[in-house]
């Protein structure tokens, strides 16, 4: 994953991966394969994320299973998507399939003791408005001081999007998005 977002950088403003087969000849050519075998994977990783891994492989089933030799289409993956989950995913297609970029987002966030008990996080994710803002789903990882560790996702639905889990301790260190799911910037 690190490795295809970092190469996914260099084609960051060469287009989508929906216009990824329209593009020929050698600079074109260039773009091409660095959407398809760059991006194209990360943009699949982060589906994953999405929809979790029991939806994510029933998915991939159906899809080989209705193909047959036929190559498939992106409506027809939203469409199976959309039947396996119950779950509206268009967000994902048009921000991630028809639209290229990698987004900046900026995660700023404080731990506080929370009443009754336990700690509050809250915290804020900032993208740049306007036509190069994505919504994302973005994970934290909270390590503690015992030594485990615990995931938390928030979805980031418009430029400045604010976030608050209840914890039950003080996390030792907070990390975004620490297994590079996304094709997104940290600053």
């Amino acid at each position: 994953m690190e490795e295809w977002g970092w190469e996914a950088r260099g084609c960051r403003n060469s287009g989508s991966l929906a216009a990824a087969g329209h593009l020929y000849g050698d600079v074109s050519g260039q773009a091409r394969f660095c959407l398809l075998f760059n991006r194209g994977p990360g943009v699949l990783q982060m589906f994953r994320t999405a929809v979790g891994d029991r939806q994510f492989f029933a998915i991939l089933r159906r899809l080989l299973s209705e193909a047959r030799l036929d190559l498939v289409s992106t409506e027809a993956m939203r469409k199976i998507s959309e039947e396996e989950g119950g779950s509206d995913l268009g967000w994902f297609f048009e921000d991630w399939v028809r639209k290229g970029g990698i987004p900046e987002v900026a995660v700023t966030w404080s731990v506080q003791p929370a009443e009754g008990g336990g700690f509050s996080l809250e915290g804020r994710a900032v993208q740049s408005p306007g036509p190069g803002f994505r919504r994302i789903l973005v994970p934290l990882a909270l390590d503690y001081p015992s030594g485990s560790r615990e995931k938390r996702i928030f979805f980031q639905v418009s430029p400045a999007t604010e976030f608050r889990f209840d914890l039950a301790e003080k996390p030792r260190k907070i990390t975004v998005d620490p297994d590079r799911d996304n094709l997104a910037l940290y600053p």
